[in-house]
């Protein structure tokens, strides 16, 4: 389905992988779903402890996330990459496979860390960049994974059946160009209204009535 096909056979693929995938690796699969969850309630502790608002206040706890965070992550992504070896999803390798499905969350607040510290001291110029991209994360998720799609599978573009395509240069230049592309479009978005839509659809059904979208005019 997804060299072949159309739309729909694509969805159908997608969700009896999900499917087979919670059904015969059912540990690895209750953790990666649970880790969704952490990571909200991750975000959560770290806004309510103002851990990016005051930075100074916190420079000691990032920079002990930091030496952690990274180090575990990496060896924790290290042992995700042996299942793709073919090994046997059995006894201790059952365990390293489950476990491992942590390394992303965790890799990833060791990056958020790392970037806070650097750009702390001053207004870093990466702020106004990526800043506009943060507020619409949710709509460029959404996004980025439709271009995705669209370009490399079957029901769209078909790029993914073109190995010139399939080179490492080409597809990091081309989720450079996608990602460059959302950041100006979350900028231009941004400039007439106050959430990205996705936000404000996932605002508007959290509080139970539709959110204002348009910024007031001054």
């Amino acid at each position: 389905a997804y060299t072949e096909g159309g739309y729909m056979a694509f969805v159908s693929a997608n969700l009896r992988y999900y499917l087979l995938h919670n059904a015969s690796e059912t540990g690895p699969a209750i953790v990666y779903n649970l880790g969704v969850l952490g990571l909200f309630m991750l975000g959560l502790w770290s806004a309510r402890r103002g851990l990016f608002e005051d930075v100074e206040r916190h420079r000691p706890l990032l920079r002990r996330i930091v030496w952690i965070a990274l180090p575990l992550g990496l060896l924790l992504s290290f042992a995700y990459a042996t299942r793709r070896l073919g090994l046997p999803m059995e006894g201790v390798m059952y365990g390293v496979v489950t476990a491992s499905y942590m390394g992303l969350p965790i890799m990833a607040f060791g990056y958020i860390a790392v970037l806070t510290l650097y750009m702390s001291r001053k207004r870093h110029w990466l702020t106004g960049l990526f800043a506009p991209m943060g507020r619409m994360a949710l709509t460029g998720y959404l996004a980025s994974n439709a271009i995705g799609s669209f370009v490399w599978y079957a029901w769209g573009l078909d790029r993914i059946n073109d190995p010139a395509w399939l080179t490492p240069v080409v597809m990091n230049v081309f989720a450079l160009i996608v990602f460059a592309g959302l950041c100006a479009f979350s900028a231009i978005w941004l400039k007439a209204f106050r959430f990205g839509p996705a936000e404000w659809l996932w605002r508007s059904l959290t509080y139970g009535r539709f959110q204002p979208l348009m910024k007031r005019s001054t």
